[in-house]
């Protein structure tokens, strides 16, 4: 039938797609601070005048403040799928 989305539909596929979303989120939350540092540090040196410059500058964010934000939206994010997942089991929706 052309259109309809997949559902998983047994309990260990339930858990096993559950597994999976489990690891990407361990994944995103430990890996991107570290590919963020990296690229912090790859920055050329900027001319002391440039409105890029964090001396010159110094209402730029910070990338540690900038993940720490989105990090908590994926937290939440992740909760709420959690928690819609067991909503829809209960119901019996799955």
């Amino acid at each position: 039938m052309a259109g309809q989305a997949r559902v998983a539909s047994t309990p260990m596929q339930i858990l096993a797609t559950t597994a999976i979303g489990a690891l990407m989120y361990l994944i995103v939350t430990m890996f991107v601070p570290f590919v963020g540092g990296s690229v912090e540090q790859a920055m050329p040196s900027l001319p002391a005048d440039s409105e890029w410059n964090k001396t010159h500058n110094t209402n730029l964010p910070d990338a540690s403040d900038t993940w720490v934000s989105i990090n908590g939206f994926l937290t939440i994010a992740a909760i709420f799928a959690v928690m819609a997942l067991v909503f829809m089991f209960l119901r019996g929706m799955i």
